[in-house]
């Protein structure tokens, strides 16, 4: 094999077995599917969010952390704290 066709196999090989999530982008937050390993309450409608078996039922902001059921993070309205003005800037025109 010549250089080139053995670093691409090395970045191939890299790659292999690699899970892929997807990142659902709402009101500034960064929500990644992820399993929930106890019951937690979902941020939008307050219920328990509940795993089972290995499907993905909760997504968790990469960001703030907060929690959601699949069928509710595209519902959030709040925004991410990372979007927030925590300290705004105030201007004295004087």
């Amino acid at each position: 094999m010549e250089a080139q066709e053995v670093e691409d196999y090395h970045k191939l090989s890299e790659r292999k077995g690699a899970i892929r999530r997807r990142v659902y982008r709402v009101n500034g937050h960064k929500f990644r599917p992820t399993r929930v390993g106890q019951p937690t309450k979902c941020c939008h409608c307050r219920e328990f969010i509940w795993s089972s078996g290995v499907k993905l039922m909760g997504y968790q902001c990469q960001v703030c952390s907060s929690m959601v059921h699949k069928r509710c993070h595209e519902l959030v309205i709040t925004k991410c704290v990372d979007c927030m003005d925590v300290n705004p800037v105030v201007i004295n025109n004087g």
